[in-house]
Formats: C-alpha cells, structure tokens, sequence
C-alpha cells in the first residue's frame, strides 16, 4: 500500500516536472501557450488578415500550443476574399512566441503567434501558406498543412 501511494506520488511529480521549465537561476517559470482573447496572424491566403481567439477546443484546455484547434472570429480582412471580418472560424496554430520544447531538449519559438484557417475536417481553406510551420503538426496529422507549408523547423 505505501509503494503504490509513493509511485503515485512520483507519477505526479513527474507530471508536474513537464508543465514547468528551468531558468538558469533555477527559477520555475510555467510553460503557457496562447490563451484565449489573443489576436494571431492568419499565415494563409484565404483573405483574412487578423483573428481573435475566443476559445481553445479541447476538453478542459485554457492554452493552445502548435497544432491545437482554436475558435476564433476574424478581425480584419481583404475586401472580395473568401473571409470577411466578423466570421466565426476555426484555426490551426502553426507558429507561437513561447518556447516549446522539443524531447531532444532544443527550444523553438517563432517572432509571431501564427494560423492555419481550416474547415470542419481539418482541411486548410488556403491554397498557400506563408512562413515557416512546427514540425509538431505532423504527429497532429496536419499532412495538408505541412504539405504546403515552404519550411518546417
């Protein structure tokens, strides 16, 4: 009974270990990604410009990283696109300011918080992508996106 209650506990530490990452002055800083009430950049040609993430789709989820789903509505867009402001959509991350850390123990983090718009199955609305993309789509089986995407880091 006490083994199974101290691997427990062991389990949870562990599990709070990957929610935190370390500074050099051994601080513990949480590792956040893209909260709701966010404006990101839409990085296709589907005409819209900016969007603001109202809600990240996923059972209980407050913050989006690469490859999550976002519910947002576009702000600003080009005039006759396929996208017109005030739309409701769903969007792909593709880029985020916070670091993300990869299992090799490398960091990447990109200059803007980037989307994907897509369709109800996954699809992206867009024939082009702009920019570079996370390679972490591809085990999210954004094949699409990652197909047209110029670069993947």
């Amino acid at each position: 009974m006490v083994i199974q209650q101290q691997l427990k506990y062991l389990e949870e530490i562990q599990a709070n270990k990957r929610k935190y990452y370390y500074t050099t002055r051994s601080t513990r800083i949480r590792c956040l990604g893209v909260p709701a009430q966010t404006i990101l950049n839409v990085t296709d040609n589907t005409g819209a410009l900016t969007i603001l993430c109202i809600r990240v789709l996923g059972e209980g989820k407050k913050y989006a990283g690469i490859g999550d789903i976002v519910l947002g509505t576009v702000k600003e867009s080009l005039p006759g696109m396929i996208i017109e402001s005030s739309d409701i959509i769903r969007a792909v991350i593709v880029r985020t300011k916070k670091p993300l850390y990869r299992e090799n123990g490398k960091a990447i983090l990109f200059d803007d918080n980037a989307v994907v718009i897509v369709d109800s199955e996954n699809n992206p609305l867009g024939t082009r992508i702009f920019g570079p993309v996370g390679y972490e789509l591809k085990e999210k089986n954004f094949t699409k996106i990652i197909s047209l995407a110029p670069e993947i880091l």
